[in-house]
C-alpha cells in the first residue's frame, strides 16, 4: 500500500479543520439567530441592503472619537431590527437648532440612548412631549463619567443648557470601555483593531470571548481584555461635573438608574447611595426613581429582551421612567415647568 506523503496528510487535517470550523461557524451564529432573532448574526460581517436604513448598526464602525469620548457618526441605523437616527452632531436626537426655551440636556450610557426603541420612544424624548421644554438626548453606549465629563466640558456646554439630568452609573462598575482601552502604544492599537476585527466577523470568537469575559467579570464585553479600575474615578469626575456646572450657571440633577429586579443591583444601588450623600451636601437635586417603577411595573414589561435585560427598558419602560422625572420636574423646578 502506498504510504500518504506528510504534505497530504497535513492538507487532510487542514481540510478537516477547516470543515469543522465551519461547521461550529454555522451553528453558533444559527444559535445566536435564535436566541436574539437578529438576522445580523446569520449574515455579519457581509452588508445587508435596507429599504429604511443605510447599516446594520453592529457590525460596522459608528464612532467618531475624541479626546477623550467618542459620538455616534451621523446617519439611520438598526438594532436588532429596530430603525434609529444620529443626527448631524452625532447624537440620537432630532437636528438641534438655535436656543429658544428652556433647554435640557440628558447624560449617560445606553440606557440613555435606548436603542431598544425607536426614536420617539425615548425616555428623553418622552419626557420632552410630557412637557413644554426642549430635551436634547446626548446619551451614548458605553459611556461612563469620564466619558460624560469630556463631552460636557468640551462640546455639550456649548449648546446653553439650563439643566442637565444625570442618568448614570453601571458602566463606571462594569463594562467600562473608556478606561479600559488604553490605547497608548502602537502594539496595542494594532492588536485591539484585530480583535475588534474578528470579534464582529466570526461569531464562534465572538461567543468565546463573552463566554470567557462573563467568568472574568459577570458581563459580555469586546474589550474584556484590556485592563480597567471599576468605580474609581467615579465620584471624581461626578464632583468634576458639578464643579463645571456650577462654574456656568448649569443646573444638575441626578436619576438613579433602575435595575432589573432578576439582576444583582448590589453594587449599583450601594453606588448610588454614595452620590446621594454628595448631592445633600452639595445641594443638587438627586431623584430616587424607585418605589414608583417597579410599581408602574406591575402592569406592562419594562426590561428589554422579554423581560431578560438586566437594565435596558422597552418603549413602555422609557414612558414610565420619564413620567416619573417629569413628576419630580415640576415638584422641584417650577420654572421646568413654564419652559422658562
Amino acid at each position: 500500500m502506498r504510504e500518504i506523503s506528510k504534505a497530504k496528510k497535513a492538507l487532510f487535517v487542514l481540510v478537516l479543520l477547516i470543515i469543522s470550523f465551519l461547521c461550529i461557524e454555522i451553528f453558533v451564529r444559527v444559535a445566536y439567530y435564535a436566541k436574539y432573532h437578529n438576522i445580523d448574526y446569520l449574515t455579519a460581517p457581509f452588508e445587508r441592503n435596507f429599504s429604511k436604513a443605510k447599516k446594520p448598526v453592529i457590525y460596522k464602525t459608528y464612532m467618531d472619537y475624541f479626546e477623550g469620548y467618542y459620538k455616534y457618526k451621523p446617519g439611520d441605523y438598526f438594532n436588532n431590527e429596530i430603525p434609529y437616527r444620529i443626527n448631524k452632531d452625532g447624537f440620537r436626537n432630532r437636528e438641534i437648532k438655535e436656543k429658544r426655551s428652556y433647554r435640557i440636556i440628558c447624560f449617560g450610557g445606553s440606557t440613555t440612548a435606548c436603542l431598544e426603541s425607536q426614536d420617539g420612544e425615548t425616555w428623553p424624548r418622552q419626557l420632552e412631549l410630557l412637557n413644554d421644554y426642549e430635551v436634547i438626548n446626548m446619551g451614548m453606549s458605553g459611556y461612563d463619567s469620564s466619558s460624560i465629563y469630556n463631552l460636557l466640558t468640551k462640546e455639550a456646554y456649548k449648546y446653553e443648557p439650563d439643566l442637565i439630568l444625570l442618568y448614570f452609573g453601571r458602566n463606571d462598575l462594569h463594562h467600562n470601555i473608556n478606561r479600559r482601552i488604553r490605547l497608548d502604544k502602537p502594539y496595542k492599537r494594532f492588536f485591539f483593531k484585530l480583535h475588534n476585527k474578528i470579534y464582529y466577523t466570526i461569531m464562534s470568537y465572538t461567543y468565546i470571548v463573552e463566554k470567557l469575559s462573563l467568568i472574568k467579570q459577570s458581563h459580555p464585553n469586546p474589550a474584556m481584555f484590556y485592563p480597567y479600575e471599576p468605580c474609581s474615578k467615579f465620584l471624581d469626575n461626578f464632583n468634576k461635573i458639578l464643579d463645571f456646572c456650577k462654574e456656568k450657571d448649569i443646573g444638575v440633577i441626578y436619576i438613579c438608574q433602575v435595575k432589573n429586579p432578576k439582576s444583582d443591583a448590589t453594587k449599583l444601588y450601594k453606588l448610588q447611595g454614595t452620590v446621594e450623600e454628595i448631592c445633600k451636601e452639595r445641594d443638587i437635586t438627586f431623584i430616587k426613581t424607585r418605589p414608583e417603577f417597579f410599581e408602574k411595573m406591575d402592569k406592562e414589561e419594562f426590561f428589554a429582551n422579554n423581560g431578560n435585560d438586566p437594565i435596558h427598558l422597552t418603549p413602555s419602560g422609557n414612558k414610565a421612567l420619564a413620567e416619573i422625572i417629569s413628576e419630580k420636574l415640576k415638584r422641584i423646578n417650577k420654572d421646568v415647568v413654564a419652559g422658562k
